[in-house]
């Protein structure tokens, strides 16, 4: 997978960005959208999560992935206020 923020920083102006699905055959599929501004992604250990950091909403978000590869079941499972979440990395225990 890959994000994209969606408009070219610093400077230019705001469009919610998106997440693709690469493919081992070179397809390029979205499979989010609306992001404001991905900033890194991490895959849980224990189960197919996918967590983005998105830096303008500051919040981490959760998707469930699919076998397929698709992304389901969005949620925020943490909130940054007043903070921009720059990247992110799990721990050994999985804490972002």
């Amino acid at each position: 997978m890959s994000n994209s923020i969606g408009f070219d920083f610093p400077g230019g102006e705001f469009t919610p960005g998106i997440i693709v699905l690469v493919t081992p055959d070179g397809r390029v599929k979205p499979v989010a959208d609306g992001l404001a501004f991905p900033n890194g992604m991490a895959v849980t250990a224990d189960g197919p999560t996918l967590i983005v950091a998105k830096f303008y909403a500051e919040q981490l978000t959760a998707y469930q992935i699919a076998g397929d590869g698709t992304l389901d079941e969005r949620r925020v499972c943490a909130t940054t206020p007043r903070d921009h979440p720059d990247g992110i990395c799990l721990d050994a225990t999985g804490a972002a």
